[in-house]
């Protein structure tokens, strides 16, 4: 796939893009770690939260609450955004998603969350 090439109109010195998804299918928290070298420069570290049928979902980074979508019977909710100062260069980060269903009487977790990541930077 060394084939593909990348190009950011904001940001023309970015020479990577890395996009990475985890996703959470019943109650409980998925974690992910990510470290991106000290000596690439970070323009970009942005997220899309989403969950369907749920009691609360949040999206973490060390710890700290980045998004927490509200309560949603049967439906879809979502929220993106950007990590802001949360994600940066040289140091491994954990990222969390959390689900827990929405209850129902008559129906039990027919849902999921899940985020997408998008990091866009320099190497080198």
């Amino acid at each position: 796939m060394r084939d593909i090439k990348y190009y950011d109109f904001e940001y023309p010195n970015a020479n990577g893009m890395t996009l990475f998804v985890r996703t959470r299918a019943t109650d409980g928290t998925n974690i992910t770690q990510v470290e991106i070298p000290a000596t690439y420069t970070l323009y970009e570290a942005t997220y899309y939260h989403y969950a369907y049928d749920l009691d609360d979902s949040k999206l973490k980074v060390d710890g700290t609450t980045v998004s927490d979508l509200p309560a949603c019977d049967r439906c879809w909710t979502r929220a993106f955004g950007s990590y802001k100062e949360a994600i940066t260069t040289g140091t491994l980060h954990k990222i969390e998603i959390s689900y827990d269903y929405f209850y129902c009487w008559g129906h039990w977790d027919e849902g999921s969350a899940g985020v997408a990541t998008v990091l866009i930077y320099r190497t080198g």
